[in-house]
């Protein structure tokens, strides 16, 4: 049975405990197909469908089980085509060639008494708290803790500091006032869904065409979605428009009550039977049988212009017709969700940092991340006297992690299936396309040692530090 990841998010939520993916990526292994970012510039068309039984996971449209968001009210997890509630840390490093940054997933995955524990940060740092968050906190105290005055219309500090040192300039540096852009050194933390299936088409770029210009089958992709507004709306909204409203939108009139629900259905999230049931009133949840066609389009909101995100969930053949399905052979690219996700833990988080950090070691260990034998750690242009010999970095230990799941063989992509032309006119190339990134190094894949990996990043920082 394959590792259920959303199940595993969904226990540590209600225990409140606390192309490919890129080389720049530490989020998805080499077993996944490539990644994207859903545009706001175009509508992004999606074939939305459950994992191929062949990989032994069930159809369900849920994990069985649901969260409770303050501001958008209970949210039912995903089943086993994609994840939601995990926070992503964006383009980290401090190289000023943003293609050399890379993205981690803020999750802790360890061997519990019970199987595989999955750790999830929640927003602000509540539940499991990542050296990337803690990071961010320390730099952030260290340039006075600012915080936005909507009064007065500017930032202040809340922390009295030493605002001469060179601590205090270079966490500024690395953590900016106001800086919760993409382009910061370290920003905060997005909370994050992703979706796969098969991309129709997404800014501006066709992809049922392949590179001779020939009809193609729509590209597998995972597709990434980091505004919370294109997962749920408001409670409040006089318009719901989030992909959950609209994707377990309920078609007998059942509200999402908690209580209710477990009442009238059962423990959804223990019997399979009370799961059926309960989404036997949904109104999408045929899509294991009905291809589903999920369309995300984007429009300004906000004084910022951040983009927000309507969704819209129809029938495929309403769109392209009944002839237009797509074939087992390539819905077997479609493995379950937790098949593609990168190991994460903190041993490996810390290392993925101080590879993207290098000069600023003494952030780390301030912040207490790792640990110094003394106080000579090169501090990025305020380094110890190099009469110091260099300190040992002393990593925490680190608990016992497997991979949570059994790597399947790769399904083969070489070969290429053509497909009837989509009954259509193409979306015309008018719009950038989102840049493509090649696949993931998967630094825990195959049995890798990683003290020595260890030992390699030792000897680099040390080189730097005596250079």
């Amino acid at each position: 049975m394959a590792f259920n990841f959303n199940k595993a998010i969904y226990e540590d939520s209600k225990n409140n405990v606390g192309s490919r993916s890129s080389d720049y990526q530490k989020i998805f292994n080499d077993d996944a197909p490539s990644m994207g970012y859903i545009s706001n510039k175009a509508p992004c068309e999606l074939i939305l469908v459950p994992p191929h039984a062949s990989y032994g996971a069930n159809a369900a449209m849920t994990s069985g089980g649901f969260r409770q968001d303050p501001t958008r009210g209970v949210v039912p997890t995903l089943g086993q085509y994609g994840i939601d509630w995990v926070m992503v840390y964006r383009k980290v490093g401090n190289d000023p060639d943003y293609k050399k940054r890379k993205d981690i997933l803020a999750i802790n995955m360890m061997e519990g008494p019970d199987g595989m524990t999955v750790q999830t940060e929640r927003d602000w740092g509540k539940g499991y708290m990542s050296p990337m968050y803690k990071l961010r906190e320390f730099l952030w105290r260290t340039g006075g803790g600012h915080k936005y005055n909507k009064a007065l219309r500017r930032s202040e500090a809340t922390i009295n500091v030493d605002t001469s040192t060179a601590k205090y300039k270079r966490a500024h540096e690395l953590v900016p006032i106001d800086g919760n852009d993409l382009n910061s050194p370290l920003s905060k933390g997005v909370r994050t869904m992703f979706l796969q299936g098969f991309v129709v088409n997404n800014a501006g770029i066709n992809y049922t065409v392949d590179e001779e210009g020939q009809p193609c089958w729509p590209r597998h992709k995972i597709l990434m979605i980091n505004q919370i507004s294109a997962i749920k709306s408001r409670e409040d909204a006089r318009t719901k428009e989030g992909f959950y409203d609209v994707w377990f939108e309920r078609a007998d009139g059942i509200n999402m009550d908690p209580e209710y629900i477990v009442n009238h259905f059962g423990d959804i999230s223990q019997s399979e039977t009370a799961q059926t049931n309960w989404e036997a009133g949904f109104r999408h949840s045929d899509f294991a049988v009905k291809q589903k066609l999920v369309t995300f389009s984007s429009y300004p909101s906000g004084p910022a212009g951040i983009a927000t995100y309507t969704c819209a969930v129809q029938n495929l053949s309403d769109r392209f017709g009944e002839h237009y399905v797509l074939p087992d052979e390539v819905l077997k690219k479609v493995r379950p969700f937790g098949d593609y996700i990168l190991e994460n833990n903190e041993k490996l988080q810390i290392q993925w940092l101080l590879e993207l950090f290098p000069g600023d070691e003494w952030a780390f260990i301030e912040a207490g991340i790792i640990q110094d034998g003394s106080n000579s750690v090169a501090m990025g242009g305020f380094s110890a006297p190099t009469a110091t010999p260099p300190a040992t970095v002393i990593y925490p230990p680190a608990s016992p992690v497997k991979p949570p799941y059994v790597t399947a063989e790769s399904v083969s992509a070489t070969a290429k299936p053509k497909a009837p032309p989509m009954p259509v006119a193409p979306v015309a190339n008018s719009v950038p396309a989102v840049p493509q990134v090649a696949a993931p190094v998967n630094l825990s894949a195959g049995g890798t040692d990683l003290s020595s990996q260890m030992k390699a990043l030792m000897s680099k920082l040390q080189n730097n530090v005596n250079k």
